[in-house]
């Protein structure tokens, strides 16, 4: 009888200290894990724990038998452990939870920073100005009036057109004549006035003649200083010359 309550004693004190060692290192596991940011290892942690856990178990199970008589007390401790136990494995699983959520967290804030595209402050797009057809804008040359001169007029009462002749008073070769003819009477009344544009070549200093209409051809007009119909003396006119503009080389 005595020899049985020795054995249990003894039985009782292997589970006590089982239980202490198993305790001790639950807890020493469990803080060093809690302070570990990676998830693989709070995986391992709580494989750890509920290994040890299921050994714990099964001493208390193996061991129960043996002491059916076990006092109070010592059920009450052994309840205690089987409440720290697992307050312990809900913790590590918290833990677990929250190391989960925060490298979610992390991998959606790497994703967002690689998607964001950032634009430089202050910074200046140069845009390549549009190239503008340049306008061709008319220039109007200031000349001398003089600078073409009429040399000479012809226009006899029988011919329907009047021969000009221009001279070149520039040191640049004329290539085109713009120009007015103004017609008078020999009272010096205006009779009419023709305008024209002629393409021409005179050299600096030389005189060049063109054809030009002759004035009142059908009513035996003719230049004064030309010949003239007999009958018709009233007939001659004089003329005028005015310089519009002109082209050179």
């Amino acid at each position: 009888m005595i020899n049985d309550e020795k054995e249990r004693s003894g039985r009782l004190t292997k589970i006590l200290l089982a239980l202490a060692f198993l305790t001790l290192i639950i807890i020493i596991v469990a803080l060093f894990y809690r302070s570990n940011s990676s998830k693989e290892d709070s995986s391992s942690a709580v494989e750890e724990i509920h290994e040890t856990t299921e050994e714990f178990n099964t001493v208390v199970e193996e061991s129960a038998p043996y002491s059916p008589t076990a006092n109070a007390d010592m059920q009450s401790e052994i309840n205690a452990l089987h409440r720290e136990i697992a307050q312990l494995r809900q913790e590590v699983q918290q833990l677990k939870g929250n190391k989960s959520t925060t490298s979610s967290k992390t991998q959606t804030n790497e994703a967002n920073l690689q998607s964001t595209t950032v634009t430089p402050n202050n910074t200046t797009t140069r845009t390549k100005p549009t190239e503008q057809t340049p306008v061709k804008q008319k220039q109007e040359t200031a000349f001398n009036p003089n600078d073409v001169t009429l040399a000479k007029y012809s226009h006899d009462w029988v011919q329907p057109n009047a021969t000009v002749a221009f001279q070149n008073n520039t040191n640049r070769t004329i290539t085109q004549i713009t120009g007015r003819i103004i017609y008078y009477d020999m009272q010096g009344n205006m009779l009419d006035y023709q305008d024209f544009s002629k393409p021409i070549n005179i050299e600096p200093e030389m005189v060049k003649s063109i054809s030009l209409k002759g004035y009142g051809h059908h009513e035996s007009y003719s230049y004064y200083q030309s010949d003239h119909r007999n009958s018709m003396p009233g007939r001659q006119y004089k003329v005028r010359f005015e310089l519009k503009s002109y082209k050179t080389q």
